[in-house]
């Protein structure tokens, strides 16, 4: 938050105008972006927020294009092309996420090729951080991508698979915030990738 937070004090000269961001549907770990942004916003009010939300790829190559100031995304630094500045802001790990009664919600932890077997998967949308990493997993075991459907909400992913839809792989804080750890949280699993 402190390093989101100093790289939005670095435009505090600017004190009219839009700022166009690009912001990643989960911000990992601990990294609060609506405090961030409020934050800016009490201490720099005439200035506008233009707020976009798509897939990361999309969002680094409207940063080079010049149709965002900067954005907010999840990708590791190879993939951010040269000539774009980068700075880590925070870390989240994926995990996958079962219903009760799905096959795999006994096991302490789960390989690629548990995941592609038994149901359908759920995958996030094409072009995104998490379905690069997910499907680059599944490419290191050996497996086919499998089947299954795509979302474009991490939210839904997390609700599909707790419906028993299918298995998937959020960041952790996604799962966590949508359902928090604790005694009656009984309707969907989390295992560590």
């Amino acid at each position: 938050v402190e390093t989101a937070q100093a790289e939005l004090d670095a435009l505090a000269g600017l004190r009219r105008g839009r700022l166009r961001l690009g912001l990643i549907q989960t911000s990992g770990g601990g990294l609060d972006l609506a405090a961030v942004l409020g934050d800016f916003h009490r201490r720099f009010g005439e200035i506008e927020f233009e707020v976009t939300s798509e897939a990361s790829a999309g969002m680094v190559a409207a940063v080079g294009a010049g149709t965002l100031d900067l954005a907010i995304v999840g990708l590791s630094p190879d993939d951010v092309p040269p000539g774009l500045e980068r700075r880590l802001l925070s870390q989240d790990p994926l995990v996958a996420v079962v219903a009760p009664r799905h096959p795999l919600a006994g096991l302490a932890a789960l390989e690629a090729a548990e995941l592609a077997g038994p149901g359908a998967f759920i995958h996030f949308r094409r072009g995104s951080g998490i379905r690069r990493y997910v499907d680059a997993a599944f490419d290191r075991a050996g497996v086919a991508v499998p089947g299954g459907f795509e979302v474009s909400q991490v939210h839904d992913m997390i609700r599909l698979a707790a419906q028993g839809v299918g298995a998937t792989i959020v960041p952790r804080s996604a799962a966590t915030w949508l359902y928090p750890p604790g005694p009656g949280r009984e309707d969907f699993r989390v295992r560590s990738e």
